[in-house]
């Protein structure tokens, strides 16, 4: 197994979502990412990821900006209201620093240009996983003493 950060308890890949309304792009990075040990789930919208995440939500995802119907920021926004936390990395073909200063403030562990550069995404993502295994592994400590 590839992937540094696989699950040793299952001895399975963690999950990454890849949302982007553009086809070519969902493939280069499910590659990618398929490449570094992950298991990549590729999604065309923003409206097929949260309907995914009710049923098997992701350890981490990739999301465009700017997508049809719903940005990444509404995607973000949805699941920072619904109470789950998931770390997203935000990528974007723009360069506006108001939406990255935005979407950081609301919890992104990374804001990228496209074309992406997979070594530095493969950073964030293992990044943002180590985040959520450790604040997982604090709420357990912490309900376990309840």
């Amino acid at each position: 197994m590839n992937a540094r950060l696989a699950d040793p308890d299952a001895m399975k890949a963690p999950v990454i979502a890849v949302v982007d309304d553009d086809p070519s792009v969902r493939k280069a990075l499910g590659r990618l990412l398929r490449a570094a040990g992950y298991d990549a789930r590729p999604f065309a919208s923003g409206r097929e990821f949260l309907a995914a995440c009710r049923v098997d939500p992701p350890d981490c995802a990739v999301i465009d900006m700017h997508m049809p119907e719903m940005s990444g920021l509404a995607v973000q926004r949805h699941l920072n209201s619904s109470g789950m936390f998931l770390p997203m990395v935000l990528i974007t073909a723009d360069d506006e620093s108001r939406q990255c200063q935005r979407t950081m403030e609301e919890g992104a562990v990374a804001w990228l240009r496209k074309p992406v550069d997979g070594p530095q995404l493969i950073d964030h993502i293992e990044g943002a996983i180590r985040h959520a295994r450790a604040v997982h592994a604090m709420n357990s400590r912490l309900t376990a003493h309840l």
